[in-house]
């Protein structure tokens, strides 16, 4: 192991050796108290590990972060995360938990909107934009039951071949490759065919 800022190698009973740890990402070092550890015993810095936790927010299918294919327990990063970052995780620990997600019918908002709890759950309000949305066909919200306004899109969709993913209903298309099929949601199947 290599002295940080140096180039010779420390024994390894060297106590500055002892207190140190290599960052899995950065391959920097630092103080053994600022690592942050996952389950299969690779170390983050703070920084590294609030990028890996940014990407993994900003994309479903990477969250929650993962080292060596399990996830990072919350726990672990707790200390090194804002109070925004831990409501932003359970926020979207909620989002990934959930079977029929609604999002905001604003197509310039289209923000992830939870369900209600002990409520009525036909409409939900958006807390970014003034706008409501039906939970059962996801458009702006509307007086008395869904209309078929999408019919030309699923028309559409019969039309180009696409399947609707078995788990959350959304349509999907393949363009290239095997028909192996990985969703964001993490549902996985093995025949494009089988989404039928």
């Amino acid at each position: 192991m290599n002295e940080p800022g140096g180039g010779e190698n420390k024994p390894k009973g060297d106590p500055t050796t002892r207190e140190l740890f290599q960052c899995v990402v950065c391959r920097e070092y630092g103080p053994r108290k600022d690592r942050i550890g996952s389950l299969c015993s690779h170390c983050y810095c703070k920084d590294c590990l609030i990028r890996h936790l940014e990407h993994s927010l900003a994309q479903d299918f990477f969250f929650p972060p993962e080292c060596c294919g399990d996830p990072i327990p919350l726990t672990s990063m707790l200390a090194f995360l804002s109070p925004e970052l831990v409501e932003r995780y359970l926020e979207r620990m909620v989002e990934k938990n959930d079977r029929d997600r609604t999002y905001c019918a604003d197509p310039h908002c289209a923000r992830y909107l939870p369900p209600a709890q002990g409520l009525d759950d036909s409409v939900r309000s958006c807390k970014k934009c003034p706008t409501q949305t039906c939970t059962q066909c996801k458009a702006r919200s509307h007086p008395g039951g869904c209309i078929g306004h999408d019919s030309e899109v699923l028309q559409m969709a019969i039309n180009e071949g696409w399947q609707r993913c078995l788990e959350c209903h959304n349509l999907i298309e393949l363009v290239f490759g095997c028909n192996h099929v990985m969703y964001e949601h993490g549902l996985s199947i093995d025949s494009y065919e089988q989404a039928l």
